[in-house]
């Protein structure tokens, strides 16, 4: 997935090349285990020198969580172009949400093999906090958001494990039903 690039010239450089190693490392654990890849790896798959890689990321978790937040902020602006003016609670982003995850399946089973779901709790968390938790600063807020976020993702994983045997319309609706209670 490509992501948009946005600012100035020297930033969406160092953007492009974030989204690049971050790409490159998605790619390479499609078959091997993030643990047999190495920085060399990635930058040699993304084009790009060591100096890249340690510029802009401390691990290779690094890049996923920063990858996950890149894939947030698409979902936001997509789910925005189509849906301008549903709820996050709503059928059509519910479905959207569980049509966009699949996309990106292969490597959310290979955070879950790997015990990395943290990485899909993160991205999620950031979703949340970004586009939902709203202006507002309340404990109160920040706990609900925590929750839903939690909730998203144990939902996602559970549909992963089982294979989504379920279409993302059934599961959907089982969140939706569960959500406008």
């Amino acid at each position: 997935m490509k992501m948009e690039l946005t600012g100035n010239s020297q930033n969406q450089s160092n953007q492009f090349a974030k989204q690049c190693l971050a790409e490159a490392l998605v790619r390479l654990m499609e078959d091997r285990e993030i643990d047999e890849i190495s920085v060399t790896d990635i930058c040699k798959e993304a084009g790009y020198s060591r100096m890249a890689y340690y510029r802009n990321f401390q691990s290779k978790r690094d890049i996923l969580r920063q990858y996950m937040h890149m894939l947030a902020d698409e979902f936001r602006r997509e789910a925005l172009e189509k849906y301008p003016n549903h709820s996050s609670r709503s059928y059509e982003i519910i479905l959207f949400g569980l049509l966009y995850f699949q996309n990106i399946r292969k490597l959310a089973e290979r955070l879950i093999q790997a015990n990395l779901t943290s990485i899909l709790q993160d991205g999620m968390n950031y979703y949340f906090e970004t586009y939902l938790a709203g202006s507002e600063s309340g404990l109160d807020r920040h706990y609900a958001m925590y929750y839903y976020s939690g909730a998203v993702v144990n939902v996602y994983t559970f549909w992963i494990t089982r294979g989504m045997q379920e279409s993302p319309e059934r599961v959907a609706q089982i969140i939706y039903d569960i959500v406008k209670k």
